[in-house]
């Protein structure tokens, strides 16, 4: 959120309730979103476009590297099917198994404890850890 962003809702947050649902509804999606959890998890589904195309999983690591556990469980209850699907991802010449290996991998050499705690809960409250040693497969490619 840049500075203008910012010294608005601080005059916002001043407001009667009253005033303030009115202005709410003349503010844009990525505005509001990022005022409240609640606001989050409900607007979450509209910040996609919002993004730049083809850049979603930048902002993955983004989360990640900034160890924003809230937004990376957000994001990992809507997509998580969708990277374990997404077979023999490259990062900087290593073949992981998987997208979510790479982001177990990526967590720890960003040092994201909370994001890497919010992923193994994640796996092993829906069962997709079970045996995960063995499916853990590196291919270092030079």
């Amino acid at each position: 959120m840049n500075d203008k962003n910012k010294t608005l809702m601080r005059y916002i947050s001043m407001m009667p309730d009253d005033i303030k649902y009115i202005i709410k509804e003349y503010l844009r999606i990525p505005t509001i979103i990022f005022i409240t959890k609640d606001n989050y998890i409900f607007h979450h589904k509209y910040l996609r476009p919002y993004l730049i195309k083809n850049r979603f999983e930048a902002y993955v690591r983004n989360v990640i590297k900034q160890d924003h556990e809230f937004v990376f469980n957000q994001l990992i209850n809507e997509n998580v099917e969708k990277w374990i699907l997404f077979k023999n991802y490259i990062h900087k010449n290593i073949i992981y198994k998987n997208y979510v290996f790479f982001l177990i991998f990526f967590c720890i050499d960003c040092d994201s404890i909370r994001c890497y705690n919010t992923l193994n809960d994640f796996l092993k409250k829906n069962q997709m850890c079970q045996n995960r040693h063995k499916k853990n497969i590196l291919k270092c490619i030079k």
